[in-house]
């Protein structure tokens, strides 16, 4: 600073003023050069320290703990050759799937959008819990349940592999809470978008998780602890098996969720109504036919799941739920809730879509039972059981 710029400030100030002024703002400029000297001098002796350590440590390796070192970058190698077969194989299939030209499968295969730019929710574990330094991701995989015919009820798979991952889950953080460490199973945050970070796979037009080894059929698990690991790269997760934008998830889509974008409408997807203790849009009832839980369209029509291997749907039948035996339905309401939790399955949600299963059946038989649910005071069954009295009178099997 000269003396111009003093007086530019301060154009009433004195020649006394002035050099008072300078003196000091040069001895604090002077101050911050040493700090600067300093902390370089530090950073300098602090790179030669590491370097010293890193050296020591080399020399003292013992010979397993060198093995150890081989074979964990061995494995990366391993990992690196995987995903690399993983884009390679995706790519032969696009150009299988979708006739396009080598050039144009490297195209398809490399889209998606960036991190930045996907509509997940932004979570930062660490702000809830101090404790938190990681969030592990686990995958459980599920085969898909055959599809039931006549009155016998829909359950998709992922109910029931949920509810044994979740317990499977709460195990794992007791026998990490025992050895010492602080682990909360089944956090809430974006579960996909963790997945995705992780680098397990990507988020395919369907909403889905698509992994390389299981398609879109798995159930994502968080679990919080404290046990510090490397940030992975966001941006390495961009690549890999991913989805091919084949169109045909959104082409057999039963209510129009989804179009070429993706799902753009999920107020359309039938999986929102099920079982949520919600009134179902009347234009929705009819697609349900006979799910009693999920949807399960879009994926057993995308290409990207593994060789198709299904398990035994859950053996629940209409009537079990549609009936006037109050023992009955609760000892099926109970062994449903075994199976898929009980929170999931709640009495009255679960006879809000027995309703409007009864209604889509057309079976006269169930007019009884409807005409009294119709009088219920929980709104989603009374009025599910109004709509399905309509709909069988409608089919001419009723008075």
């Amino acid at each position: 600073m000269t003396r111009e710029d003093v007086l530019k400030l301060f154009p009433e100030a004195t020649d006394e003023q002035i050099t008072n002024l300078l003196n000091q703002n040069n001895s604090e400029v002077a101050t911050e050069k040493n700090k600067v000297k300093q902390y370089k001098a530090k950073a300098e002796s602090a790179d030669d320290l590491q370097k010293k350590l890193d050296e020591l440590e080399a020399g003292n390796l013992s010979d397993l703990e060198k093995a150890n070192k081989d074979l964990e970058s061995a494995q990366n190698e391993i990992a690196e050759l995987k995903r690399n077969n993983a884009i390679r194989d995706q790519r032969e299939k696009v150009m299988e799937t979708m006739k396009v030209t080598s050039e144009q499968a490297k195209q398809i295969v490399s889209r998606q959008a960036p991190l930045a730019e996907r509509r997940q929710l932004r979570f930062e574990p660490e702000m809830d819990d101090s404790r938190i330094k990681s969030l592990a991701v686990l995958l459980w995989p599920y085969a898909p349940a055959y599809l039931t015919q006549g009155e016998a009820l829909f359950v998709d798979s992922y109910y029931t592999a949920s509810n044994l991952a979740y317990h499977a889950a709460k195990r794992l953080e007791e026998r990490l809470t025992a050895a010492g460490c602080f682990a909360k199973a089944n956090v809430s945050y974006p579960a996909m978008e963790a997945a995705v970070r992780a680098g397990l796979g990507r988020i395919g037009k369907n909403s889905l998780l698509i992994t390389p080894e299981f398609g879109t059929r798995v159930v994502i698990i968080l679990l919080a602890t404290d046990i510090a690991c490397d940030p992975i790269e966001k941006e390495t997760c961009e690549e890999g098996m991913g989805c091919l934008g084949c169109g045909r998830c959104a082409a057999a889509c039963p209510s129009g969720a989804m179009d070429e974008q993706g799902l753009t409408h999920p107020e359309r997807c039938l999986r929102n109504f099920m079982m949520e203790g919600n009134v179902t849009p009347e234009p929705l009832r009819k697609k349900m036919g006979m799910r009693l839980l999920g949807c399960d369209i879009c994926q057993r029509v995308c290409p990207m799941q593994p060789e198709p291997v299904q398990t035994a749907p859950i053996a629940i039948r209409l009537d079990e739920l549609v009936t006037a035996d109050a023992a009955t339905f609760s000892e099926t309401v109970s062994r449903l809730g075994t199976l898929i939790g009980r929170n999931a399955a709640r009495p009255q949600r679960v006879r809000a879509q027995a309703a409007l299963l009864a209604g889509n059946s057309g079976n006269a038989a169930y007019l009884p039972v409807l005409r009294e649910w119709a009088q219920s005071p929980f709104e989603a069954v009374s009025t599910h059981a109004r709509w399905a009295i309509e709909q069988i009178k409608l089919a001419g099997d009723g008075a």
